[in-house]
């Protein structure tokens, strides 16, 4: 009990100071952000200023900035409980569908890998985590791999709890690299592609973005009768 006790302390103390450190950085390159951006938003609360200077203005930024919401994302991703969705439709906006696709995709891999990378040699979860519905779910598949490829394409899911898994399973961040990236493909496209459809005002590509969105969360209903069935039997 005594040994449970004192594992449970240290692994509190490992996420105080791993999320500590996490939100440290997220807020220094918010800030960074804010500095690179803050122009461009004085722009788009003026209304004498035409809309197609603001696009110009707000996509006249290069590379630098580019790495800025690659680490952004990437930090934010590890971090449990912080949801990327907002900044990445931000990047889509500022990037384009192309581009920021590619800044989301990256972002998301090396944020989960990282994570994974984490929970691998600092214990930052207890072994209760293991009962979760979703661990058991995605464990329990024939094909695990797949489970995991499916737990970061939907959106409900806790990036983190499927990262645990991850390691519970025993996988190595270059065996899952992988699943990691064909899971967070999907919702990193679509939320770049919906971006730049609220910008130009495309509704039909809103529209599309938005039936993608449910047939991903239609997956969710594939893993619970997966659990089910499993339960049965």
């Amino acid at each position: 009990m005594v040994a449970l006790e004192k594992e449970l302390e240290k692994i509190k103390q490992n996420k105080v100071i791993a999320i500590g450190v996490g939100v440290a950085l997220l807020v220094l390159l918010l800030l960074l952000l804010y500095y690179a951006y803050h122009r461009d938003l004085q722009l788009w609360f003026n209304p004498e200023v035409s809309k197609e200077l603001v696009l110009k203005q707000i996509r006249s930024h290069g590379v630098a900035v580019a790495l800025l919401f690659f680490c952004l994302i990437g930090i934010m991703c590890a971090i449990p409980g912080v949801p990327t969705s907002v900044v990445c439709v931000f990047v889509g906006v500022c990037y384009g569908p192309v581009v920021g696709s590619l800044i989301n995709i990256g972002g998301n891999l090396m944020g989960n890998l990282v994570a994974i990378a984490l929970f691998r040699r600092i214990k930052l979860i207890d072994k209760r985590h293991g009962k979760n519905e979703w661990v058991k779910a995605i464990s329990r598949m024939k094909h695990p791999k797949v489970g995991l490829t499916l737990g970061y394409m939907i959106p409900v899911v806790p990036t983190f709890l499927v990262n645990y898994t991850a390691t519970l399973k025993g996988y190595t961040e270059r065996e899952v690299l992988l699943p990691v990236l064909l899971g967070v493909l999907p919702t990193s496209v679509f939320y770049a592609l919906g971006g730049d459809a609220l910008l130009s005002g495309n509704f039909r590509r809103l529209l599309l973005v938005a039936a993608g969105l449910v047939v991903i969360l239609l997956l969710v209903g594939l893993l619970k009768r997966h659990e089910k069935r499993e339960k049965a039997k």
